[in-house]
C-alpha cells in the first residue's frame, strides 16, 4: 500500500536486498539465461558481472506501486491471492533482463 513506502524502504535499507534475491541459499557462481530470439545461452560470472549492478541499489516501487523494484533488475512480488486455495503472502523474485 502507498502509506507502507517508507516502512519498507527501511526494511531493505540495512542489507544488500539486491544481492540476496539473486544468490539465496546456496551462492551460485554463474547465473545462465537462454535467449529463445537468438537461440542461444548467455552465462555471466555472478561475483564479477551480475552482482556490481544490484549492490547498493535503491529500492523503489512499481509504476501501480503493486511490486517491490530493486534497482533495474530484480522486482519481488506479492504472489497468491485473498480468495481461494494460494497462500497470499508467498513472494516471488523476478529478474528484468536488459
Amino acid at each position: 500500500m502507498p502509506e507502507d513506502m517508507d516502512k519498507v524502504r527501511r526494511i531493505f535499507k540495512p542489507i544488500e536486498v539486491g544481492v540476496t534475491a539473486l544468490l539465496g541459499n546456496d551462492y551460485p557462481d554463474f547465473l545462465v539465461l537462454y535467449s529463445v530470439r537468438r537461440n542461444k545461452f548467455h552465462i555471466y560470472d555472478m561475483q564479477k558481472q551480475v552482482i556490481p549492478l544490484v549492490q547498493g541499489v535503491p529500492v523503489g516501487f512499481t509504476i501501480r506501486s503493486a511490486n517491490i523494484e530493486i534497482g533495474d533488475y530484480i522486482v519481488l512480488q506479492r504472489k497468491g491471492s485473498d480468495k481461494g486455495d494460494s497462500a497470499p503472502n508467498d513472494i516471488q523474485t523476478k529478474m528484468r533482463v536488459k
